[in-house]
């Protein structure tokens, strides 16, 4: 947190703190109290290791609130606030361990984050976010701000108190001061459950079963008066409700310079609010041109009987967001491009009036202004908003430049037609219907905005297409009729709309939306805009796991765009459908869309391949053509390095070609490219970006892979922590990470810390639709029982994974492999070696349904099959499985090595059953060389030692 200073306005407390009662949590209120205590004299000397993690560097403030020190988390390598309470009994220590429960929900990223809650010397510590910068009212002070900017800046301030309500808890001092506004611009809602105080203890009479868990009991007066609803002044109970008072108070003096009611102390506050008396910043207005609609929000949020407020903060919230003047503007646009074939065919040349083709400047002022610039930058923090807005300046400029050519073109020159100056001007209208809905989306400042900025931009429409005569003629032509045009022009609205609610996945019903587009567009008629919405809509459902109907608007946009579009929409139709046909291991239908998609794209003259070449990568990597597969996305890397700013796509290229070689096993190449896309997200975007969090886990995958175990934690943490910074700790992007450390921490011989690791994965991942990430981590759990010896328990997960994996997606699936596999080693554990058997063939057999033979997972799956036919007695059988996977295996090297050891160890294992000592010996050489060329691994080691013993 900040440096403690003192409030402009100190809060109060008129009620006496009373006995403290067991284990209900209520509003933190006695926890912050017990921090408050602190006696300025109590002071720890600088250097001081706390809890064996928090080493004190320094001192913050003091203040009501205590002592507050800066401090390095010598684990995770990070500073953070330390606060420190005064020295308490056991009991209560233990009481305020249960409230640290409550304030860990509060894991959103405009709340400041409690790390941890822990004791000292008898005394209590929270760990906290360490924020630099100043407060909202600092923030506020530091230049003059236009309403934009302040409201975007309360109304993210505004999630974090929703976030609070939604967890049952009421923040009760809301106020400029209690917002810390970071160097990120990002704004954090400090010091729950009232600071700055001796604070009364809410929850230390147990709440009835039917008591509101956002309600606080009445009788005291708890809060700053300056921002208090008058049920709080009266010291009646409060909810919600009151917040939002405080909120909107704050957020009025932030525009009108001055709080609604006059008044510092409850008595003059309770007179001002129940007289109705506006204060005087009503008349003296701070901020120029504050629109109607944000004040009569305000004046509603701020009525005395809570009956009488919004409902909710996010109601509240959403009409401070609302836009009615965006409105009028897209219904002007609306009519404005309806009409475009009529207005096209009226010559501009009266005398006087303004020289033609001059007014792209204001026609794209709608979208994108120096307004709208500013609260972006707001919104997504000064590092992240000003590439963005340096990018969006460019397009805008590209667009008025394309809209002033492609007038001059028809009015001027007089070398183009009517016709196809009204292609051009859809096309043009078409990408700021897209600009607009990408900055209104981006406005939002959510986590996954601010993430995915750079690429919402690079997803905008190219507008020098709009300029590619060949191609606009190469379409299907547009109705002149005024109102099939309208209707294209309100589909291209909800496409707009669809394909920017795709950039942020925590948006509601993104289905939905893309739905009504492809309704609209379909309504319109027109063919070109169906197939985009198809397209669209398919690109959803396959995210969300619904693949047959994604494969079949698919099929249809590409017959569509193959006959009525143009050759560009025809060959990203046919790569998306090559895409999606491959992963469900139709690599000859995967192929043959690919071959359809290289010739539109060659029919569609020179543009951007990288589209088709993508999707050549992929189909190779997934059919396990993985040489073809690198060098395409070597190819791509050396076109996107050549390009001015190559930074955004250079970091995800890299990333890709490490997947393809993570794919082949190729784990030290996978490395190095992985490390290339980490520099260039560190220094593109900054090293705390979720990007650079995602690439950072993988790095501990690939790192668990080559068995660097200690190399790997770290890397693991740090990608846990820069992603829940971000998401949240419950974010499903941290179910894989969770799932990767689970996994090294057990293979270091340490499953009861892998086991909460686990459980949060499973928590996360359950947050989402990734069946395959959910199963992947109940199939651990699994491993877990195994580990710890409870195979019962083992099996019933096993098959559990393996059943619900057959229902959601049929027995033929790459998602159902490795669980068989655990099933069929849990049964040879407990000496059902008959269904043993059953299960490792019904994964190879679906490994060779799905031509994926050669693949890790079956080579996996013909060991462990070795191992319960030589313990069934079957030795011979087990040779003539072993022997042909051991020879094929030996001279690889682009494999996980452990492979190539445990076919020979486990081969000499049955042979050593049928007396050929000689057989065994050469099994056992060959498996000594591979464990001796990598000195890094001392599982192989082990594993050819445990073999050499077993049979002397």
């Amino acid at each position: 947190m900040s440096d403690d200073r003192p409030s402009s306005e100190p809060p109060i407390d008129s009620a006496a703190p009373t006995a403290q009662a067991g284990g209900d949590v209520g509003s933190l209120g006695s926890l912050l109290r017990d921090v408050a205590s602190t006696g300025a004299t109590d002071t720890i000397a600088i250097g001081t290791l706390i809890g064996d993690q928090f080493r004190v560097v320094r001192t913050l403030g003091r203040g009501g609130m205590g002592v507050v020190y800066e401090a390095t988390d010598e684990r995770l390598h990070r500073t953070v606030a330390l606060k420190f309470g005064a020295r308490q009994s056991k009991t209560a220590l233990a009481r305020m361990q249960r409230e640290a429960a409550a304030l860990a929900q509060l894991a959103h990223p405009n709340v400041v984050v409690v790390h941890q809650v822990g004791e000292h010397d008898g005394r209590v510590f929270l760990a906290m976010e360490r924020v630099t910068g100043g407060t909202a009212r600092d923030w506020l002070r530091a230049k003059p701000r236009p309403w934009r900017a302040i409201v975007a800046l309360f109304a993210a301030a505004g999630d974090g108190l929703q976030a609070a309500h939604q967890a049952g808890l009421i923040h009760r001092d809301f106020k400029p001061d209690n917002v810390l506004v970071g160097d990120d611009d990002r704004p954090r809602v400090a010091d729950f459950g009232l600071v700055r105080a001796i604070l009364v203890a809410d929850d230390d009479e147990p709440a009835g079963d039917d008591a509101d868990p956002t309600a606080t009991r009445a009788g005291s007066i708890v809060g700053t008066p300056a921002y208090m609803p008058l049920e709080q002044l009266r010291g009646e109970a409060v909810d919600a409700r009151a917040d939002q008072f405080a909120f909107c108070a704050s957020l009025w003096e932030a525009l009108h310079g001055a709080r609604p009611f006059a008044g510092d102390t409850p008595d003059q506050m309770r007179a001002s609010i129940e007289a109705s008396a506006p204060a005087p910043g009503e008349v003296r207005q701070r901020v120029r041109g504050v629109p109607r609609h944000i004040t009569a929000a305000l004046r509603r949020g701020l009525r005395p009987a809570p009956a009488d407020r919004w409902p909710t903060m996010d109601v509240l919230l959403r009409q401070l967001r609302r836009d009615p003047g965006a409105v009028r503007r897209r219904a002007t646009w609306l009519g404005a491009t309806a009409l475009v074939a009529v207005a096209i065919a009226v010559p501009i040349a009266r005398r006087g009036a303004a020289p033609p083709c001059g007014d792209g400047a204001s026609v794209i002022a709608a979208a994108w202004n120096p307004t709208r610039a500013q609260a972006l930058t707001t919104a997504l923090g000064s590092r992240a908003g000003a590439p963005v807005v340096a990018a969006l300046d460019r397009y805008a400029r590209g667009w008025i430049t394309g809209h002033q050519q492609a007038c001059h073109a028809t009015r001027v020159a007089r070398s183009q037609t009517d016709e196809m100056m009204g292609r051009r001007m859809q096309c043009l209208f078409a990408a700021r219907a897209q600009l607009d809905a990408t900055v209104s989306i981006l406005e939002t400042g959510t986590p996954a905005m601010r993430a995915n900025a750079s690429d919402a931009v690079g997803n905008l429409p190219d507008v020098d297409a709009c300029a590619d005569v060949d191609a606009l003629a190469d379409q299907a032509p547009l109705p002149t009729d005024p109102a099939a045009r309208a209707r294209i022009d309100e589909a291209e609205r909800l496409f707009a709309i669809a394909r920017a609610a795709e950039l942020d996945d925590a948006r509601p019903d993104p289905i939905g939306k893309a739905e009504a587009a492809l309704t609209a567009a379909r309504a319109s008629g027109w063919k070109p805009l169906i197939a985009q919405a198809l397209l669209t809509h398919a690109e959803v459902l396959s995210d969300r796991s619904r693949v047959a109907e994604a494969t079949a608007e698919l099929r249809e946009a590409c017959a569509i765009a193959a006959t009525d579009g143009k050759s560009d929409l025809a060959a990203v139709a046919f790569a998306d459908l090559s895409r999606m046909l491959v992963n469900e291991h139709n690599g000859a239908g995967a192929d043959i869309a690919l071959l359809t998609a290289r010739a539109f794209d060659d029919r569609a003259g020179p543009g951007d391949e990288l589209p088709v070449v993508g999707a050549a990568a992929e189909v190779a990597a997934w059919s396990q053509r993985f040489d073809e597969a690198a060098t395409l996305r070597q190819q791509m890397i050396e076109r996107i390095e050549r390009e001015a700013d190559p930074g955004f796509d250079a970091m995800v290229a890299y990333f890709n070609l490490s997947g393809v070689h993570t794919m082949a096993g190729r784990f030290d190449e996978a490395l190095a490219a992985n490390d290339r896309a980490i520099a260039w997200g560190a220094d593109h975007l900054g090293a705390d970006h979720p990007a650079v969090g995602k690439y950072r886990a993988h790095r501990a995958l690939l790192l668990l892979n080559r068995g660097r175990l200690v190399d790997a934690v770290p890397e693991a943490e740090a990608a846990i922590a820069i992603l829940s910074a971000w998401y949240g700790a419950s974010d499903v992007r941290l179910a894989e990470v969770h799932h990767t450390l689970a996994d090294i921490l057990m293979r270091q011989g340490d499953p009861a810390a892998a086991l909460p690791h686990l459980e949060r994965g499973l928590a996360c991942a359950r947050g989402g639709e990734d069946l395959d990430v959910v199963a992947a981590i109940q199939a651990q759990r699994a491993i877990y029982f195994i580990r710890t010896g409870d195979l019962d328990q083992a099996a019933t997960a096993a098959a559990e994974v393996v059943d619900a994996i057959a229902a959601r997606r049929g027995p033929v699936t790459t998602t159902i492999i490795d669980p068989l596999m655990i099933k069929g080693y849990i049964a040879r554990e407990q000496g059902r070696l008959a269904d043993s058997e059953r299960d490792f063939r019904r994964g190879l057999d679906v490994c060779a349904q799905l031509n994926l033979a050669d693949h890790p997972s079956a080579l996996n799956l013909t060991v462990e099959l070795g191992k319960t036919l030589v313990k069934a007695g079957r030795a011979a059988d087990a040779r003539a499985l072993l022997a042909p996977q051991a020879a094929a295996l030996a001279p690889r090297t682009d494999l996980d090595p452990i492979l190539t050891v445990e076919s020979h160890t486990v081969l000499a294992e049955a042979l050593a059953a049928l007396a050929d000592r000689p057989g065994r010996a050469a099994a056992l050489a060959i498996a000594d060389r591979v464990a001796q060329a990598h000195p890094d691994r001392p599982d192989l080691r082990e594993l050819v030692t445990a073999a050499r013993a077993a049979h002397r």
